[in-house]
């Protein structure tokens, strides 16, 4: 009779475990699979996920951006929801408008071209198409060319040379005014002579002391030396 209970009890736990490992399913209810695909679903042609920077200069920024191209083959329009780069140093740039079947679509990519080295780093494309994410490549080394070259030393400026001093140059004497032929024949007692338009005369006894004759007491002999010489 002990026997018989212990049986008893050893099968009503061995059904209780099964009872909690089988799958519970409703009597008359369908298997669920997995949703079929969309067959108008958007979908990406590109011409290459991976791209090939080769050997840059650093700080080369014409060499920085890289373009991937791709063509929606789908049936239906492509919208692309992100694009997130693996660090701070790629960012990608990636269309914000829908890309229509058949229509062509470019995501940039900016590598920080400052970063010395060898680079792999990756972009993450989320969209609606039928492979909802898509990975793209950036691969390629920066050369420092100044690298290993000695830091510029401070030098000391050449002062220039002190201009020299300018040289004076004494001014140009005034021209002397011609003087014109003796005149010893107009009276006995002085000789004129014009110099410079203006009459002049000096006692015969003194030739070399000539004086000007332009002021008002003169005016009469002046006249008359204008007509006796006019050519003077």
């Amino acid at each position: 009779m002990k026997k018989l209970f212990l049986m008893l009890g050893f099968a009503g736990a061995t059904f209780f475990a099964f009872a909690q490992t089988t799958p519970q399913t409703t009597p008359g209810a369908a298997p669920q699979t997995a949703p079929a695909p969309d067959p108008n679903a958007p979908e990406f042609k590109w011409e290459e996920t991976t791209m090939e920077y080769g050997t840059v200069k650093k700080g080369d920024q014409d060499n920085a951006t890289r373009e991937f191209k791709f063509v929606n083959t789908g049936k239906s329009a492509l919208i692309i929801s992100s694009c997130r780069g693996s660090c701070g140093c790629t960012v990608p740039t990636c269309p914000t408008e829908p890309i229509l079947p058949g229509a062509k679509g470019t995501i940039k990519v900016h590598y920080d071209i400052n970063r010395v080295g060898e680079f792999t780093k990756t972009v993450t494309v989320t969209s609606n198409a039928k492979s909802p994410n898509e990975t793209l490549k950036i691969h390629g080394i920066v050369n420092d060319p100044d690298a290993g070259k000695p830091a510029p030393t401070a030098t000391t400026p050449v002062q220039p040379a002190p201009m020299p001093a300018p040289v004076a140059v004494a001014p140009k004497p005034a021209p002397v005014a011609a003087a014109g032929p003796v005149h010893s024949d107009f009276d006995g007692t002085y000789n004129y002579q014009k110099k410079g338009g203006v009459w002049q005369t000096a006692l015969k006894s003194a030739p070399d002391k000539w004086v000007p004759i332009a002021d008002s007491k003169w005016s009469s002999a002046v006249e008359k030396l204008n007509a006796r010489y006019p050519k003077d």
